[in-house]
Formats: C-alpha cells, structure tokens, sequence
C-alpha cells in the first residue's frame, strides 16, 4: 500500500495535478498562456468586474500580444459561462473576445483541448503586436 501511495506522489509531482490549477493575476506570464495558445488549452477565467456568483467564462485562447499602451490582452473564442458588460448587457456567445490579462481574477485549466475554427478578419484588432498566436490567427 505504501508503495502505491508513493509511485502515485512521484507521479503527481512529475506530471502535475489532474485536476486544473487555479492561477492569480500575478502569477499569469505571457510564457504560460503563450502554452495554453500552443497546445489548445480549454481554459475558465473569472474577470475582476464578473459577479461573485457569475459562472467561470468557458475561453479558447488563439493568441496573447499587446494593445498600443503596451497593455497585455488574451484574445480567442469565448463558448460558455458570464457574458455581460460590467452594466449588465448581454453579450452573445459564443464570440470572439479580447481579455486584458491584468483584469482576470481566476484563471484554470479546464482540462479539455479544443479544434481551432476560422478567425474572423479585424476580431483581434485590439492587439497592435502578438506575441504569440495559433495558425488560425492572421
């Protein structure tokens, strides 16, 4: 038994936990969602104006660059969870949204992988220089 419980903590501390990992702001790195854009990560993010009870935004994330004000944002395909404007209008889902980095509050790994789809011209317009994207982004 204690053999078992030891190759299963070997193995957690080598490939990481199953479950998804709860990320603060301030641990966010243009190095660690460039990854989450490489390999396709599925992630759920809380933005700090969302509700306390609102539901985690459901995010595919196609690229990560900077606006003119050098501010970092995340853009990709939002599919599911909080959809409002900070004044409470509706917002359509799924559709292409820009994240500032600086403003997520909670960001996790959902665990799921996703197919990239076709970007629509100018719906990452907010970014002035990438630092990373997928092939889908133009």
């Amino acid at each position: 038994m204690k053999t078992n419980l030891f190759i299963l903590v070997a193995a957690l501390m080598v490939a990481g936990p199953a479950f998804a990992q709860d990320k603060s702001t301030t641990e966010l790195s243009t190095d660690m969602l460039c990854s989450y854009v490489k390999d396709k990560k599925e992630l759920k993010l809380v933005y700090k104006k969302d509700p306390a009870d609102a539901e985690a935004r459901v995010f595919q994330p196609y690229a990560v660059g900077t606006t003119g004000k050098k501010s970092v944002l995340m853009f990709g395909y939002q599919t599911g969870g909080h959809a409002k404007t900070k004044k409470g209008k509706e917002l359509k889902l799924p559709d292409w949204r820009n994240f500032t980095v600086k403003k997520i509050s909670k960001l996790e790994i959902s665990g799921a992988t996703f197919e990239t789809v076709t970007v629509p011209e100018k719906s990452h317009k907010h970014i002035k220089e990438f630092i990373c994207k997928n092939d889908a982004v133009k």
